[in-house]
């Protein structure tokens, strides 16, 4: 991915939030990796709503891979 990409993807992310009242500083970006022991399986990556020391109502998947085997 470009640096202009990139930058244009977290102002897509940015505004996503605000549709939800959600100010950008109160949001994270969570990644999950799936293996089976050592075997990669998958991952995926999205945005949490976060307020104060917990997670609110949504978790937007923005990224998810699962290896073709």
């Amino acid at each position: 991915m470009t640096n202009d990409k990139y930058k244009k993807m977290q102002v897509a992310f940015d505004n996503h939030g605000f549709e939800f009242n959600n100010p950008k500083e109160m949001q994270d970006r969570l990644s999950f990796v799936a293996s089976d022991e050592e075997k990669f399986i998958g991952c995926s990556s999205g945005l949490a709503q976060k307020s104060s020391n917990s997670y609110g109502r949504y978790f937007f998947l923005s990224d998810l891979l699962v290896e073709k085997k």
